[in-house]
């Protein structure tokens, strides 16, 4: 029998509350994100997401996705995702983990709440991430 865990990295919580400036920021997102060369937000996003060269490196193969044209269409994809139905919970084991440093929009709050909802620890890296 084969177990999957779904190992999310540094991301938010898709289907958690969120405050009045977290709400402006989301709608803003799309459209500001839309003023960015795509073939630049790749190196943009590593950039802000990672401490060291290696790391930033390593996340820019990652985000480099050139199928994708258009960012704001993620965006949009995020708030399909939020008005989906309100008690979703993952359906395979979930493993959160973040940086301590984390400052990119509201990982840093959203993710133990996420871990709480869910039922499951919240995984702090000491050190990791941008300060």
């Amino acid at each position: 029998m084969k177990v999957f865990i779904l190992t999310v990295l540094d991301a938010t919580w898709n289907k958690g509350p969120l405050t009045a400036v977290e709400r402006c920021s989301l709608k803003a997102a799309g459209p500001l994100l839309g003023l960015v060369p795509a073939r630049r937000l790749p190196r943009l996003m590593a950039d802000v997401s990672a401490v060291t060269r290696a790391a930033r490196a390593d996340l820019f193969r990652a985000f480099f996705q050139p199928v994708q044209e258009r960012v704001p269409g993620g965006v949009a994809g995020h708030d399909r995702v939020r008005r989906s139905r309100a008690e979703y919970r993952t359906p395979v084991p979930l493993l959160l983990m973040r940086g301590e440093r984390d400052r990119t929009g509201n990982i840093a709050t959203a993710m133990p709440r996420w871990a709480e909802a869910e039922g499951v620890r919240e995984i702090v890296v000491p050190g990791a991430g941008m300060s």
